[in-house]
């Protein structure tokens, strides 16, 4: 029985991973038929995916260490909020700051997530294989457009945020028994995942528009004088 608990940590270590590469696989996919929308094909899909999974794959790895870096500065900030107010008998001051931090921490995972979303974009688009200078590309882009590009990704969470909402309440009232309420509750869950593979595509398909649109350079033609 211990043997089992111990086992389920990396189990679910497993499954995230596999889920990691399974996301990253399709996304390569999507992405490549949404740069070129005359290759839409499933075998442009799959050449697509099989094409820029090793290219993704170094965004999950070095997206992964800025996300355990983030994960650590909130850890230490945690830490030394608790130990200044750990003498001070001022909870509201202390909550106060504890809903800053939190709030610092939601936007730098924010940040960290759509600086991978356009690095992958860039990548796809530029057809690039030098991660750091995507990196460097997707930076600089997401710093020229902050408003917008932080805008479309807060109102496409609101979009996420409702739809979890909404299962959320609608599985709650639901019984748990008889059995076909059972799956009733499974076929909610399955129009949830299909509500955030599409809201997913929705996210891409809007940060390829963005991305190339701000990219999008205006050459001007050159007029031949005409004696």
């Amino acid at each position: 029985y211990r043997n089992s608990l111990d086992a389920i940590p990396i189990l679910l270590y497993a499954f995230a991973g596999v889920y990691v590469l399974v996301q990253l696989f399709y996304l390569g996919g999507l992405l490549a038929v949404y740069t070129n929308s005359k290759k839409n094909h499933v075998v442009d899909f799959f050449y697509g995916s099989v094409k820029y999974f090793i290219r993704f794959l170094k965004i999950a790895v070095f997206v992964g260490a800025l996300y355990f870096a983030a994960i650590s500065i909130n850890v230490l900030i945690d830490y030394g909020i608790k130990e200044i107010f750990l003498e001070k008998e001022n909870a509201a001051v202390e909550f106060a700051v504890q809903i800053f931090r939190y709030l610092f921490f939601l936007l730098l995972i924010s940040l960290i997530n759509i600086i991978s979303d356009y690095t992958k974009v860039a990548i796809t688009v530029v057809d690039s294989t030098k991660l750091f200078r995507s990196l460097y590309k997707s930076f600089q882009f997401i710093k020229k457009n902050f408003v917008k590009v932080m805008t479309v990704y807060f109102i496409m969470l609101v979009f996420v945020a409702i739809g979890a909402t909404i299962y959320n309440v609608v599985d709650s009232f639901l019984p748990k028994k008889p059995v076909y309420f059972l799956l009733l509750t499974f076929l909610i869950q399955q129009l949830l995942i299909i509500f955030r593979v599409l809201i997913r595509m929705y996210f891409y398909s809007t940060e390829l528009l963005i991305f190339t649109d701000g990219e999008a350079q205006t050459v001007s033609p050159a007029f031949e004088e005409i004696s």
